[in-house]
């Protein structure tokens, strides 16, 4: 019988895949901050009154880009790659969600 612990880890680690205008996608690894599912409420209700890169702030603790994860990197990333942040953001709420069905 699998064990299940009612705490959770607080981060997690998902992989997104980041569309590359005249290129194929690339999938990048993050490392996602876990919420329960009232703070994914209060967070998605949140979002829409801030920026790309406080939302992605918000959400991501650690990337596998070259760069180091600081918020300057972020708005680097997302002024370079239009559809970034919202693959981010799909991913995000997509594994919280399939977490919750899965355990």
């Amino acid at each position: 019988m699998a064990k299940l612990s009612i705490n959770v880890n607080p981060t997690f680690p998902a992989t997104v895949t980041i569309p590359v205008a005249g290129g194929d996608p690339v999938d990048i690894g993050f490392v996602f901050k876990h919420r329960t599912k009232t703070q994914v409420g209060e967070f998605t209700t949140s979002r829409k009154e801030k920026t790309d890169v406080e939302s992605v702030l918000d959400m991501v603790e650690g990337w596998d880009f070259a760069e180091p994860f600081t918020p300057e990197a972020v708005e680097i990333m997302l002024e370079n790659y239009y559809g970034a942040a919202e693959a981010i953001y799909r991913t995000y709420l997509r594994e919280l969600v399939q977490a919750k069905t899965k355990n």
